[in-house]
């Protein structure tokens, strides 16, 4: 009996492992900067200080916004890259090479390393990105325009 409990209870730790996590953890220390200084820094709802600082980001983090009180609001994409380590690691040491261990990095960011230093310059104009414009149809009661 006390051999069916302990496996019980350690079955579900044993697929649940995920080297990227158990090694490096959820969140990683990051430097912000802003040009000019003096801007607040938010990943997601947490607020994480005021430029230039440094801060817990959590891995699984894809944009920062810099708020600043004169020049608004900028969001700016987080560079990741790829812990390959950990892809390998979960391949090696998670039964069903690897699968639960990769999920469980994918979704809680174990699997990415962001930068160490992000930057916003509120000096350039922001990015915006452009779509193709739609073909505007000749007469929409005769399907589409050629």
């Amino acid at each position: 009996m006390r051999q069916l409990l302990q496996l019980v209870f350690l079955l579900p730790l044993l697929f649940c492992t995920s080297c990227g996590v158990m090694f490096g953890g959820m969140r990683d220390n990051v430097t912000f900067t802003s040009v000019p200084p003096g801007a607040e820094v938010f990943a997601g709802s947490d607020r994480i200080g005021i430029t230039p600082c440094s801060g817990l980001l959590p891995r699984n983090a894809s944009t920062v916004v810099f708020k600043s009180a004169g020049l608004g609001e900028r969001s700016v994409k987080v560079q990741s890259t790829t812990r390959w380590w950990a892809l390998f690691m979960d391949i090696l040491f998670t039964p069903g090479f690897g699968a639960s261990g990769v999920i469980t990095d994918l979704a809680t960011g174990g699997m990415w390393d962001p930068p160490d230093t992000i930057v916003c310059d509120f000096a350039t104009a922001p990015k915006t990105e452009s779509k193709p414009k739609a073909k505007a149809n000749a007469d929409p009661d005769w399907g589409p325009g050629i």
